[in-house]
């Protein structure tokens, strides 16, 4: 009735005659040795294996596509261009039904006005290539393992990350809200040659002699940088806040040197940028720095807690706030560096990719493909490759 299965390397028979050679210590070191395999097997949840047994993980064909068309008409079918619900079905292209609005007559389906628009790339190229970035994997690496090129690679990273930093750049506070900063080196990487630096530069009325081309880290208070500009502040440095509470809201994004605002007669303006409308009532704001989240807290009417250091403490404490820029840091290393105007959007993957770690992999993957398949964004390669830096 059922068929007799072939013997295997790992039989019971074959393992007695592989280990009776080994003594105590060898015995050992191969017990530990299966059992961390095991660990990892049971903390990772699920191996994807291959790509097919990857892909069989998810739905197929036109239920892939009725599941993307449901993710982004979740109340109404309606015209992505001008919000109208009058529709009529307009033929078949590629087994996908479109549709034409009667009001501004413009035809979609439902990969029209996203980044998956004007691509060739098949869904499950896309599926692929998030399962590398879930990992973290730089553009080269991606690259390779989903059989695209380089520059392919690049402009498919940058178009997820930019939804990804559409939706993340809104969230609200509420409750206790940690805030803390640090800087990194302002970074060309990938200027081309027939463009000056100046025109990506991301402070436009200082100059230096020896601008930086790569990254490093420092976590030190802003407010030594007011006492010695000349010895801290080359080379120039990009100031980058983050708030966090403590219902998983988490907001990373790139804000004015406290140094070049004070210069420039700035107060306090680009912090207030970063939280004008994403702090609800009876909000507490905690920091390490009394300037100029103190000044912060009073234009929105909202408490201010001052943290005794940046180590742990019994509530006020900004610890996990360091804690984070330090993973963010060791994180941002396997780059070796990112462009400060492609910054952002890196900062908003790491943040991503910290809300979902206690999700397993096929629901990371899942929920990275359908973030940026059912939201209205459609960038063009000219657009990415002239973008400039984006602050706030």
């Amino acid at each position: 009735m059922f068929s007799k299965k072939q013997p295997v390397v790992f039989e019971t028979k074959n393992l007695e005659s592989m280990t009776n050679c080994l003594n105590k210590d060898e015995l050992e070191s191969l017990v530990h040795i299966i059992q961390s395999k095991i660990k990892m097997a049971y903390y990772n949840k699920i191996d994807l294996g291959s790509d097919r047994e990857f892909l069989d993980n998810f739905p197929k064909g036109q239920k892939r596509d009725l599941e993307i068309l449901r993710g982004k008409f979740k109340n109404s079918l309606k015209c992505p261009k001008c919000g109208h619900l009058e529709l009529n079905k307009n033929g078949i292209t590629n087994n996908r039904q479109r549709y034409i609005c009667k009001n501004c007559r413009t035809t979609f389906d439902e990969r029209s006005f996203s980044p998956l628009s004007n691509t060739k790339l098949s869904l499950d190229t896309w599926l692929k290539y998030c399962r590398f970035m879930i990992k973290g994997g730089t553009i080269k690496y991606c690259a390779q393992q989903v059989s695209i090129s380089i520059p392919t690679s690049f402009f498919m990273r940058h178009r997820i990350l930019d939804v990804l930093n559409l939706s993340l750049r809104n969230q609200s506070f509420e409750g206790l809200v940690y805030v803390d900063e640090y800087h990194l080196n302002e970074s060309f990487k990938g200027k081309s040659n027939n463009k000056s630096i100046e025109e990506d530069r991301y402070f436009k009325n200082f100059e230096y002699e020896n601008l930086p081309r790569s990254i490093t880290f420092t976590f030190m208070n802003s407010n030594i940088f007011l006492k010695n500009p000349a010895k801290y502040l080359k080379p120039i440095q990009v100031k980058i806040n983050t708030a966090m509470d403590r219902n998983g809201h988490i907001l990373t994004r790139i804000i004015e040197n406290p140094y070049f605002r004070s210069y420039n007669k700035k107060i306090c303006q680009d912090e207030l940028y970063f939280f004008e409308g994403k702090l609800k009532k009876n909000v507490t704001l905690c920091s390490f720095l009394n300037y100029p989240y103190r000044i912060i807290s009073n234009k929105f009417k909202v408490n201010f807690k001052k943290a005794k250091s940046r180590m742990s403490a019994p509530i006020y404490t900004v610890h996990h706030v360091l804690m984070y820029h330090t993973k963010l840091s060791n994180w941002l290393a396997n780059f070796h560096g990112v462009a400060t105007k492609y910054l952002n959007n890196y900062l908003a993957w790491y943040s991503f990719l910290f809300k979902v770690q206690k999700l397993t992999k096929i629901s990371k993957i899942n929920d990275l493909f359908m973030e940026f398949t059912t939201k209205n964004l459609s960038i063009t390669k000219k657009e990415i490759q002239t973008r400039k830096v984006e602050f706030i």
